[in-house]
């Protein structure tokens, strides 16, 4: 089987710094992200490639990754990794903030970062499959957030046309 430089940092990120207490790790765990953009460019990438896959099969069109997309989904996973919500009460606010005419959002909570694995379980489940081959959207914004209490959360967000190119995002 063949591992990823990214994969292996991620595994040796958790197996070493998880065992120190919590600001630490949080600190150890923020400078290792720092310094290996190109890991999480990929890891973002390859969930990107294996979603657009999917959508490709079903003769939608592919996804294009979305800035304040990406800035609500960052917001969004350390907000359910802090206080271990499992959803978003109501997207209207996102939704009318940013001029977007629709959104969905899948969450993922595990203990790993492996790319086809999220996508796998997202497409075994009815919502979470819907949201990814809704044939509206063609924007997404994923992140991820790691805490020791509850592990990686990611989050994935879809929108349709995105009317607000030139405004800053909004707050989740």
């Amino acid at each position: 089987m063949k591992i990823s430089v990214c994969s292996l940092l991620s595994r040796i990120v958790t197996s070493i710094f998880a065992r120190l207490p919590l600001h630490l790790f949080t600190l150890c765990l923020s400078l290792v992200l720092l310094t290996s953009d190109k890991c999480l460019a990929d890891w973002k990438s390859e969930v990107t490639t294996l979603v657009n896959t999917h959508r490709q099969q079903q003769g939608l069109g592919s996804l294009e990754p979305d800035v304040a997309l990406e800035y609500h989904c960052e917001k969004w996973a350390a907000t359910i990794a802090n206080t271990e919500m499992r959803h978003r009460r109501d997207l209207k606010e996102i939704l009318t903030n940013n001029g977007w005419a629709s959104l969905c959002e899948n969450l993922f909570r595990g203990t790993k970062l492996d790319p086809r694995e999220i996508v796998a379980l997202w497409m075994a489940s009815k919502p979470h499959r819907y949201n990814l081959l809704r044939p509206d959207i063609s924007l997404c914004g994923l992140a991820s957030f790691y805490s020791q209490k509850t592990g990686w959360t990611v989050v994935w967000m879809g929108s349709s046309v995105n009317n607000s190119a030139n405004q800053y995002p909004t707050t989740p």
